[in-house]
């Protein structure tokens, strides 16, 4: 019996937990022009990141946002390329859960993770 009870409360407070609908088309549209704001320049080999990626994953309830680094990006602006993926989380959806991540040559090199925020 208590089992049971313990079966049946879990169910009932997983089925009440509280899911967030996708971002809208407006919200990505907005994160995409601020990366490309912050990454673009008249010469692609100047510019902050060549391109980038968002997403957003209903199953896991994760919004992507990534970035691919110059070759030649050294560790100390990496690290600023993730803090610019969090401001532009904070700025635009900061509801929702964040997997930011920086690649360089195809290699994973800086990733953070924010839990989103109802406030």
């Amino acid at each position: 019996m208590k089992k049971n009870f313990i079966l049946l409360f879990f169910f009932l407070f997983i089925g009440c937990s509280e899911t967030l609908p996708p971002p809208s088309t407006q919200t990505i549209n907005l994160i995409e022009k601020e990366l490309s704001r912050w990454g673009d320049s008249d010469d692609a080999s100047e510019a902050r990141w060549p391109n980038y990626k968002v997403g957003y994953n209903k199953t896991e309830g994760n919004l992507y946002i990534q970035v691919a680094a110059q070759p030649l990006a050294n560790d100390i602006a990496m690290n600023g390329y993730i803090n610019i993926i969090k401001d532009i989380h904070s700025k635009y959806a900061k509801e929702y859960n964040l997997v930011g991540r920086v690649y360089q040559m195809g290699e994973q090199k800086k990733t953070c993770y924010v839990n989103g925020s109802k406030n």
